[in-house]
């Protein structure tokens, strides 16, 4: 099957099926990496930290390896567990509050906590979030 056709199927499986839960957004993110489907990838992130994600995407395309930063800390091939957690109040916007959901993943040397988001129905990563969740070690590597 050419490359074309898959990064075709899979788009159409992604925009027909709305993430039911975290794990299979996570898997949709996953897929689009391997895929090179940088669209995809990033819509993968929450509309306020996909300006990030772009920007390091081609940051890496012009002074680092080609598979750093995003796909290097949010992309790993097994999803171990799905954790709920409390809602929690949306950046910028008072009064109101959104999902929250943390998968574990499997990573060379341990497992890591990757925080999830309900935005605009759909589970998403936060981006500009991950650094202070990361910050407490229980969540970056255990």
């Amino acid at each position: 099957m050419s490359k074309t056709l898959i990064v075709t199927l899979t788009i159409a499986l992604m925009t027909v099926a709305c993430s039911s839960s975290p794990t299979d957004a996570y898997n949709r993110m996953v897929a689009a990496a391997q895929l090179d489907d940088r669209e995809s990838f990033v819509e993968s992130f929450t509309e306020n930290s996909r300006h990030l994600v772009a920007a390091s995407l081609a940051l890496s395309d012009d002074y680092g390896p080609k598979k750093s930063a995003p796909y290097r800390m949010l992309v790993h091939t097994e999803v171990l567990d799905e954790e709920s957690g409390e809602a929690e109040a949306v950046p910028g916007k008072s009064g109101e509050e959104r999902d929250v959901a943390y998968i574990v993943v499997q990573v060379a040397q341990g497992k890591r906590r990757i925080k999830m988001v309900k935005e605009d129905g759909d589970w998403r990563i936060d981006a500009l979030d991950l650094e202070a969740f990361w910050a407490d070690r229980k969540n970056f590597r255990f």
